[in-house]
């Protein structure tokens, strides 16, 4: 009866335990002290910035910009100017920023590389924050390549016209404004993906976890979605889209002009179509949708796991 009543006790505090760390964690999470809040979810742009570093390349013969960090945020724009400015900022009230910072040009490339001279688990840490930002300042003739890879930190992309765009992220949120791209790749393990006219010959998106809007979108598009949800909006459809899903809705709007041969299946959701369809297959399944909306010019094929598809017209 003692050795019960003791095995009740220990069970009793290591309830008392778990929950006390749940609720400590809490506290410094939604404290204003916890770095990991501002880490990851504090709108940077706000912060006021002090200039940490700041190089000027000249354009000559560049055809390629890398960039990879595994921390700092990346800001990519276009202005009136010659050469290629690079200007690395951190919070003006955090504490001395521990980076290696480097720019390069190696065989026509310009190489930009933020590295934390922390380890992971001292990144996200108690007190200040440390957070590098990146801007690059192209000039509006630049028009090659951009490749940025950032392990936690955003990107943001923003009046911009380049032949191949490639973006990696680990976790962070990527938002594009009015960019042109012959081609342009993203991949985003944790987070969303906001692209406002986004125009472009070919997309390719592949996001593990988080949602994926694209608002004022053309070119041809291959998504592959994992947990979350998909929200397309066509200018114009004028080339093939191919959408995977595996846990969350799809939205889709198309012009209402559009000509092509659908292919809608849901596993498990509702499946809406604005569009008049001339069915092919079995119209009894509820959950899939295939035929030709007036003529098959362009193929849209939507593949959805869990979750609803809706195909409106715009």
């Amino acid at each position: 009866m003692i050795k019960l009543f003791k095995n009740i006790k220990n069970f009793q505090l290591v309830i008392i335990a778990v929950l006390g760390i749940g609720i400590g964690s809490s506290i410094l999470f939604f404290s204003n002290d916890f770095s990991f809040k501002r880490f990851f979810l504090e709108d940077n742009k706000n912060v006021i910035k002090e200039v940490i570093k700041e190089n000027m390349v000249p354009l000559s013969n560049i055809n390629k910009i890398d960039v990879d960090s595994d921390s700092a945020d990346v800001n990519i724009v276009s202005e009136e100017r010659k050469d290629i400015k690079v200007k690395f900022e951190k919070a003006k009230d955090s504490k001395k920023a521990n980076y290696n910072l480097n720019v390069a040009v190696n065989n026509n490339s310009l190489d930009i590389k933020a590295s934390n001279n922390k380890k992971l688990l001292n990144i996200i840490s108690l007190g200040d924050t440390e957070k590098v930002t990146i801007t690059i300042y192209l000039p509006k003739n630049y028009n090659k390549n951009l490749n940025v890879d950032t392990s936690l930190g955003s990107i943001d992309l923003k009046d911009i016209k380049l032949d191949n765009v490639i973006c990696e992220l680990g976790l962070g949120s990527m938002n594009i404004t009015n960019v042109q791209a012959e081609n342009f790749k993203c991949n985003n393990k944790n987070g969303k993906i906001i692209a406002n006219k986004l125009y472009t010959n070919s997309t390719t998106i592949n996001a593990s976890l988080g949602k994926a809007i694209l608002k004022e979108f053309t070119g041809a598009l291959e998504m592959d979605m994992g947990n979350g949800s998909a929200d397309i909006s066509y200018v114009k459809l004028n080339n093939n889209v191919n959408i995977k899903q595996s846990l969350g809705d799809v939205d889709i709007s198309l012009p209402k002009n559009a000509e092509f041969y659908l292919d809608a299946d849901t596993k498990l959701g509702d499946l809406q179509c604005d569009f008049p369809v001339t069915i092919q297959g079995n119209v009894k399944d509820e959950g899939k949708l295939e035929g030709v909306v007036k003529a098959d010019k362009y193929k849209v094929i939507i593949k959805n796991s869990n979750g609803d598809i809706n195909i409106k017209q715009r």
